[in-house]
């Protein structure tokens, strides 16, 4: 029990460590291309990509400025949540895709400074959670579930919502019980 919580105190540490260094700015922005980005992901969780069978579906992904190990952490955290909280009613699949759009017909409400955004989707078929609590994942510390049923520390989306505001986009969450989730991520182009 003790080594449990041990492990669970370092995870947690860990995850605040790197939620506090994105405050700081940094002028290592570079073209970084996410198509790139996601074979890092999938090689980096190779294990539990094997363990839970998952099967990925990507489109062609855009390059982007950005800071290319926030992105990396961006779309870790989005796979390894996919991966984690999978149906054990289906096979788990990823969906990975990318379109461009006008700031115009982007439904969100945030600061939209650039003319066109590329709009990337991410979308599982797992458990899912309730439409109520869209808002609610990306707080520091919130959990859907308890620790018992699944492991983790509630720091994953926060960071994503952070990266993604750091990299001047938004982020946005769509879900439906045990029909799965879809992260939305704007980015400008």
């Amino acid at each position: 029990k003790v080594k449990s919580s041990a492990n669970r105190m370092q995870t947690l540490i860990k995850y605040l460590l790197a939620y506090s260094r994105l405050s700081k700015k940094k002028k290592d922005w570079v073209p970084v291309d996410l198509n790139l980005v996601i074979e890092k992901v999938q090689e980096d969780l190779e294990a539990p990509i094997r363990e839970s069978g998952v099967e990925f579906i990507l489109g062609d992904l855009p390059e982007v400025r950005g800071v290319p190990f926030q992105l990396e952490q961006l779309f870790n955290n989005l796979i390894s949540n996919s991966i984690k909280y999978h149906s054990i009613l289906e096979p788990p699949i990823i969906e990975i895709a990318c379109k461009k759009t006008q700031r115009s017909s982007i439904p969100a409400d945030f600061n939209k400074k650039a003319k066109e955004y590329f709009c990337i989707t991410v979308k599982d078929n797992g458990i899912g959670f309730e439409q109520a609590n869209a808002n609610k994942i990306f707080e520091l510390f919130q959990r859907l579930h308890q620790k018992n049923e699944y492991s983790g520390t509630g720091i994953g989306l926060a960071i994503c919502k952070k990266i993604v505001e750091k990299h001047k986009g938004h982020i946005v969450a769509q879900g439906q019980i045990n029909k799965g989730a879809t992260f939305y991520i704007y980015l400008p182009v």
